[in-house]
Protein backbone atom coordinates (compact mmCIF):
# COMPACT_ATOMS: atom_id res chain seq x y z
CA UNK A 1 0.00 0.00 0.00
CA UNK A 2 1.84 3.58 -1.33
CA UNK A 3 1.15 6.03 1.85
CA UNK A 4 0.33 9.59 1.11
CA UNK A 5 3.34 10.85 0.78
CA UNK A 6 4.46 8.61 -1.74
CA UNK A 7 1.06 9.35 -3.90
CA UNK A 8 1.83 12.81 -3.30
CA UNK A 9 5.36 12.72 -4.69
CA UNK A 10 4.88 10.43 -7.82
CA UNK A 11 1.69 13.63 -8.35
CA UNK A 12 4.16 15.92 -7.67
CA UNK A 13 6.66 14.65 -10.44
CA UNK A 14 3.71 14.91 -13.26
CA UNK A 15 2.47 18.13 -12.93
CA UNK A 16 3.86 21.06 -15.02
CA UNK A 17 6.63 22.74 -13.39
CA UNK A 18 7.68 27.16 -13.66
CA UNK A 19 9.60 28.62 -10.92
CA UNK A 20 6.47 31.00 -10.47
CA UNK A 21 4.07 28.85 -8.33
CA UNK A 22 2.39 29.17 -5.18
CA UNK A 23 1.52 26.66 -2.07
CA UNK A 24 -0.55 25.96 1.11
CA UNK A 25 0.40 25.70 4.55
CA UNK A 26 -1.60 24.93 7.54
CA UNK A 27 -1.98 22.92 10.60
CA UNK A 28 -4.14 21.24 13.88
CA UNK A 29 -6.60 20.09 12.29
CA UNK A 30 -8.21 17.37 14.33
CA UNK A 31 -9.99 15.88 11.20
CA UNK A 32 -12.95 14.42 12.27
CA UNK A 33 -12.49 14.05 15.96
CA UNK A 34 -14.61 15.51 18.65
CA UNK A 35 -16.20 15.19 22.35
CA UNK A 36 -19.26 14.77 20.32
CA UNK A 37 -20.78 14.03 17.39
CA UNK A 38 -21.40 17.63 16.17
CA UNK A 39 -17.86 18.48 16.79
CA UNK A 40 -16.50 16.00 15.06
CA UNK A 41 -18.63 16.49 12.07
CA UNK A 42 -17.74 20.25 12.63
CA UNK A 43 -13.83 19.78 12.37
CA UNK A 44 -14.44 17.13 9.53
CA UNK A 45 -16.15 20.04 6.88
CA UNK A 46 -13.53 22.65 8.06
CA UNK A 47 -10.40 20.29 7.26
CA UNK A 48 -11.81 19.22 4.08
CA UNK A 49 -12.88 23.05 3.82
CA UNK A 50 -9.31 23.94 4.16
CA UNK A 51 -8.48 21.78 1.14
CA UNK A 52 -10.85 23.10 -1.33
CA UNK A 53 -10.30 26.17 -0.33
CA UNK A 54 -6.82 25.80 -1.21
CA UNK A 55 -8.02 24.15 -4.38
CA UNK A 56 -9.98 27.05 -4.89
CA UNK A 57 -7.30 29.56 -5.26
CA UNK A 58 -6.64 30.75 -9.09
CA UNK A 59 -3.86 29.95 -9.80
CA UNK A 60 -4.18 26.41 -8.01
CA UNK A 61 -1.32 25.84 -5.48
CA UNK A 62 1.31 23.09 -6.73
CA UNK A 63 1.04 21.59 -3.07
CA UNK A 64 -0.24 21.89 0.27
CA UNK A 65 1.91 21.21 3.85
CA UNK A 66 0.54 20.25 6.67
CA UNK A 67 2.37 20.85 9.74
CA UNK A 68 0.96 17.85 11.62
CA UNK A 69 -1.88 16.91 14.46
CA UNK A 70 -3.93 16.02 10.89
CA UNK A 71 -5.22 12.91 13.71
CA UNK A 72 -6.18 13.41 17.10
CA UNK A 73 -6.46 9.82 18.21
CA UNK A 74 -3.54 8.02 16.15
CA UNK A 75 -5.85 5.04 15.89
CA UNK A 76 -5.74 3.40 12.51
CA UNK A 77 -9.25 3.95 11.76
CA UNK A 78 -8.53 7.42 12.36
CA UNK A 79 -5.38 7.17 9.75
CA UNK A 80 -7.41 5.08 7.38
CA UNK A 81 -10.37 7.49 7.46
CA UNK A 82 -7.99 9.86 6.43
CA UNK A 83 -6.26 8.61 4.10
CA UNK A 84 -9.07 7.63 2.10
CA UNK A 85 -10.50 11.55 2.24
CA UNK A 86 -6.54 12.98 1.05
CA UNK A 87 -6.64 10.53 -2.14
CA UNK A 88 -10.18 11.19 -2.94
CA UNK A 89 -8.80 15.07 -3.09
CA UNK A 90 -5.20 14.69 -4.09
CA UNK A 91 -7.05 12.69 -7.01
CA UNK A 92 -9.89 15.21 -7.66
CA UNK A 93 -7.89 18.61 -7.70
CA UNK A 94 -4.15 17.40 -8.84
CA UNK A 95 -2.70 18.65 -5.50
CA UNK A 96 -0.47 16.74 -3.65
CA UNK A 97 -0.85 17.05 0.12
CA UNK A 98 2.52 16.85 2.36
CA UNK A 99 2.13 15.95 6.31
CA UNK A 100 5.05 16.44 9.07
CA UNK A 101 4.25 14.69 12.27
CA UNK A 102 2.76 15.82 15.03
CA UNK A 103 2.46 14.58 18.53
CA UNK A 104 -1.10 13.95 17.76
CA UNK A 105 0.09 11.51 15.37
CA UNK A 106 1.23 8.99 17.87
CA UNK A 107 -1.19 5.88 18.58
CA UNK A 108 -2.26 7.35 22.05
CA UNK A 109 -0.43 10.05 23.94
CA UNK A 110 2.89 7.69 24.59
CA UNK A 111 2.53 5.86 21.69
CA UNK A 112 4.85 5.01 18.65
CA UNK A 113 4.88 6.86 15.15
CA UNK A 114 4.29 3.26 13.31
CA UNK A 115 0.76 4.11 11.64
CA UNK A 116 2.29 7.78 10.75
CA UNK A 117 4.81 5.38 8.89
CA UNK A 118 2.50 2.89 7.43
CA UNK A 119 0.11 5.95 6.35
CA UNK A 120 1.29 9.27 5.96
CA UNK A 121 5.52 8.39 5.55
CA UNK A 122 7.68 5.78 6.41
CA UNK A 123 10.22 8.47 6.70
CA UNK A 124 9.43 10.89 9.90
CA UNK A 125 12.14 13.55 7.75
CA UNK A 126 11.98 13.74 4.13
CA UNK A 127 12.17 16.54 1.85
CA UNK A 128 9.77 17.76 -1.24
CA UNK A 129 11.57 19.24 -3.86
CA UNK A 130 9.92 22.21 -5.95
CA UNK A 131 11.78 24.31 -8.82
CA UNK A 132 14.75 26.24 -7.20
CA UNK A 133 12.93 25.76 -3.85
CA UNK A 134 13.55 22.40 -1.90
CA UNK A 135 10.57 21.98 1.24
CA UNK A 136 12.05 19.73 4.73
CA UNK A 137 9.60 18.22 6.57
CA UNK A 138 11.23 17.72 10.07
CA UNK A 139 10.24 15.20 13.02
CA UNK A 140 10.62 17.60 16.00
CA UNK A 141 8.25 15.40 18.54
CA UNK A 142 10.68 12.69 19.43
CA UNK A 143 11.32 9.38 18.79
CA UNK A 144 9.13 7.13 16.20
CA UNK A 145 8.90 4.46 19.17
CA UNK A 146 6.52 4.80 22.11
CA UNK A 147 7.40 7.29 24.77
CA UNK A 148 7.45 7.52 28.44
CA UNK A 149 6.51 10.02 31.11
CA UNK A 150 5.39 13.61 29.71
CA UNK A 151 5.47 13.38 26.12
CA UNK A 152 6.32 17.41 26.02
CA UNK A 153 9.92 16.20 27.65
CA UNK A 154 10.76 14.55 24.10
CA UNK A 155 9.99 18.29 21.70
CA UNK A 156 12.82 19.27 20.34
CA UNK A 157 15.80 17.47 17.99
CA UNK A 158 17.29 15.67 21.26
CA UNK A 159 15.33 12.50 20.80
CA UNK A 160 13.93 12.94 17.45
CA UNK A 161 16.10 10.23 15.95
CA UNK A 162 17.54 11.29 12.37
CA UNK A 163 15.97 14.50 12.39
CA UNK A 164 18.58 16.93 12.66
CA UNK A 165 21.43 15.20 10.76
CA UNK A 166 18.98 14.27 8.05
CA UNK A 167 18.04 18.26 8.25
CA UNK A 168 21.87 19.20 7.93
CA UNK A 169 22.43 16.75 4.86
CA UNK A 170 18.90 17.90 2.63
CA UNK A 171 20.43 21.46 3.63
CA UNK A 172 23.53 21.40 2.74
CA UNK A 173 22.70 19.13 -0.60
CA UNK A 174 20.01 21.95 -1.92
CA UNK A 175 21.77 23.65 -5.29
CA UNK A 176 23.21 26.32 -4.57
CA UNK A 177 20.40 28.37 -6.88
CA UNK A 178 17.74 27.26 -4.72
CA UNK A 179 16.00 28.23 -1.25
CA UNK A 180 14.33 26.14 1.71
CA UNK A 181 11.39 26.11 3.73
CA UNK A 182 11.33 24.21 6.79
CA UNK A 183 8.26 22.34 8.09
CA UNK A 184 8.00 21.38 11.91
CA UNK A 185 5.02 20.95 14.27
CA UNK A 186 7.04 22.25 17.74
CA UNK A 187 8.05 25.82 17.26
CA UNK A 188 11.16 26.27 19.42
CA UNK A 189 10.76 28.47 22.60
CA UNK A 190 11.78 32.11 21.59
CA UNK A 191 11.39 34.69 19.93
CA UNK A 192 8.24 37.09 20.77
CA UNK A 193 4.93 36.28 18.43
CA UNK A 194 2.69 38.57 17.33
CA UNK A 195 -0.74 37.81 16.08
CA UNK A 196 -2.62 39.90 12.99
CA UNK A 197 -4.03 42.11 15.65
CA UNK A 198 -1.12 43.50 16.97
CA UNK A 199 -1.08 41.67 20.10
CA UNK A 200 2.13 39.82 21.45
CA UNK A 201 2.64 36.61 22.97
CA UNK A 202 5.62 33.87 24.00
CA UNK A 203 5.78 30.42 24.11
CA UNK A 204 5.23 28.05 27.39
CA UNK A 205 7.02 24.99 28.28
CA UNK A 206 4.41 22.84 26.07
CA UNK A 207 3.62 25.22 23.80
CA UNK A 208 7.61 24.90 22.56
CA UNK A 209 10.68 23.03 22.54
CA UNK A 210 13.89 24.63 24.57
CA UNK A 211 16.76 26.02 23.20
CA UNK A 212 19.35 25.30 25.50
CA UNK A 213 20.03 21.85 24.93
CA UNK A 214 23.32 20.48 22.29
CA UNK A 215 21.12 19.31 19.40
CA UNK A 216 18.29 22.05 19.84
CA UNK A 217 21.23 24.96 19.92
CA UNK A 218 22.84 22.99 16.81
CA UNK A 219 19.39 22.93 15.00
CA UNK A 220 19.01 26.85 15.27
CA UNK A 221 23.21 27.64 14.72
CA UNK A 222 22.44 25.80 11.73
CA UNK A 223 19.11 27.71 10.89
CA UNK A 224 21.11 31.04 11.60
CA UNK A 225 24.16 29.97 9.75
CA UNK A 226 21.81 29.24 6.20
CA UNK A 227 19.44 32.05 7.03
CA UNK A 228 20.48 33.62 3.36
CA UNK A 229 19.01 30.43 2.38
CA UNK A 230 16.10 29.41 4.40
CA UNK A 231 12.95 31.76 3.23
CA UNK A 232 10.58 30.44 5.89
CA UNK A 233 10.57 27.97 8.69
CA UNK A 234 6.22 26.95 8.91
CA UNK A 235 5.13 25.81 12.55
CA UNK A 236 1.65 24.72 14.39
CA UNK A 237 1.12 23.18 17.25
CA UNK A 238 -0.17 26.48 19.27
CA UNK A 239 -3.82 26.84 18.17
CA UNK A 240 -3.22 30.44 17.08
CA UNK A 241 -1.93 32.18 14.06
CA UNK A 242 1.07 34.05 14.49
CA UNK A 243 4.58 35.34 12.53
CA UNK A 244 7.95 35.95 14.10
CA UNK A 245 11.50 36.40 13.38
CA UNK A 246 14.16 34.50 15.15
CA UNK A 247 17.79 34.70 14.06
CA UNK A 248 16.42 36.34 10.94
CA UNK A 249 14.11 33.89 9.32
CA UNK A 250 10.94 34.78 9.61
CA UNK A 251 8.45 32.11 10.90
CA UNK A 252 4.71 31.62 10.15
CA UNK A 253 2.68 29.66 13.48
CA UNK A 254 -0.47 28.41 11.49
CA UNK A 255 -2.23 26.16 14.16
CA UNK A 256 -5.93 26.74 13.07
CA UNK A 257 -7.02 24.23 10.97
CA UNK A 258 -9.78 22.76 12.37
CA UNK A 259 -8.42 21.67 16.03
CA UNK A 260 -9.96 25.13 17.99
CA UNK A 261 -13.10 25.81 15.88
CA UNK A 262 -13.49 29.36 15.33
CA UNK A 263 -11.53 31.31 13.04
CA UNK A 264 -9.80 28.63 10.63
CA UNK A 265 -7.27 29.91 8.45
CA UNK A 266 -4.83 28.60 6.03
CA UNK A 267 -1.71 30.12 4.63
CA UNK A 268 -0.77 30.97 1.14
CA UNK A 269 2.39 31.34 -0.35
CA UNK A 270 4.22 32.63 -3.58
CA UNK A 271 7.29 31.85 -5.18
CA UNK A 272 9.45 33.20 -7.31
CA UNK A 273 13.02 31.50 -8.25
CA UNK A 274 12.64 30.47 -4.83
CA UNK A 275 12.03 33.29 -3.08
CA UNK A 276 9.01 33.01 -0.70
CA UNK A 277 6.62 36.04 -0.60
CA UNK A 278 4.68 36.82 2.82
CA UNK A 279 2.22 35.04 3.99
CA UNK A 280 -1.23 35.56 2.98
CA UNK A 281 -3.90 34.00 5.43
CA UNK A 282 -7.17 33.13 4.22
CA UNK A 283 -10.33 31.94 5.99
CA UNK A 284 -11.51 28.48 5.65
CA UNK A 285 -14.57 28.24 4.23
CA UNK A 286 -16.21 25.12 5.91
CA UNK A 287 -17.37 22.10 3.18
CA UNK A 288 -20.55 20.88 2.89
CA UNK A 289 -19.56 17.27 2.63
CA UNK A 290 -20.15 15.17 5.81
CA UNK A 291 -18.64 12.07 7.11
CA UNK A 292 -19.77 8.45 6.87
CA UNK A 293 -17.95 8.11 10.45
CA UNK A 294 -16.74 9.73 13.35
CA UNK A 295 -14.56 9.29 16.23
CA UNK A 296 -15.79 10.83 19.62
CA UNK A 297 -13.84 10.90 21.98
CA UNK A 298 -11.90 7.30 22.08
CA UNK A 299 -14.82 5.54 20.24
CA UNK A 300 -15.56 5.43 16.13
CA UNK A 301 -19.08 5.80 15.31
CA UNK A 302 -21.43 5.59 12.04
CA UNK A 303 -22.91 8.75 11.20
CA UNK A 304 -25.63 9.20 10.94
Amino acid sequence: MATITQRAQSLLKSLPKSNKFRFVYFGDSWFDWGRTRAEAITRYQIFLGALETAARQKPKPLFILLGGDVVFTGAEQHYQYLTQKLNQFMNTYKIPVFIAPGNHERTGTNGSLDLYRKYISARLNYRVDAPRLRVIMLNDIGPGTAISGNYTNYYGFEQSGAALATFKTNLNSTPANSKVVVVMHVPPRTGTWTRTNGSTFTLTKDDGFPIGTPKNRDFLNTLRQNRNKVQKVLVGHVHDYATSKIDGIPYILEGQGGAVIGQNSIVLFEVNNGIVSSPKRIPITRSTQTPTKVFVNQSTLPNP
